[in-house]
């Protein structure tokens, strides 16, 4: 099984390898932090195709606010059930946007609503 995570302008690798990478199969998750800046489409039509058996999650501070905006809002059109705020767990199913607040970008990854961010999500897989 594969988990992308992607940080700021990583985005853009994470959305196409999503739409033509081949891997669809083997994805279980998703994690944006801080990372949402465009190609919404490109996660949206992955999320609705592969609820069933991954998760998707995007933290964010005010630096990508309007990507993570926008994407919930299309998801939401699109009778997508969402999740605002940290998930209790990771598991198949869970779309999840989680607003950090007023996070420095630079610091998001080392520092956002916890120390190590992605430790703490990564350690929710499977509850």
């Amino acid at each position: 099984p594969v988990i992308i995570v992607a940080y700021s302008g990583g985005y853009m690798p994470a959305a196409y390898s999503l739409a033509l990478g081949g891997a669809a199969g083997r994805i279980r998750g998703v994690i944006l932090l801080d990372a949402l800046y465009g190609e919404e489409e490109k996660f949206a039509n992955w999320i609705e195709g592969a609820r069933s058996r991954a998760f998707f999650v995007s933290a964010y501070s005010n630096s990508s606010h309007d990507g993570n905006l926008a994407l919930r809002a299309r998801l939401r059109r699109d009778g997508v059930p969402v999740e605002e705020g940290m998930p209790d767990g990771l598991r198949p199913g869970v779309v999840a946007f989680i607003d950090a607040g007023d996070v420095s970008h630079d610091d998001f990854v080392n520092v956002a609503w916890t120390s190590d961010p992605l430790r703490d999500l990564l350690s929710r897989m499977g509850r």
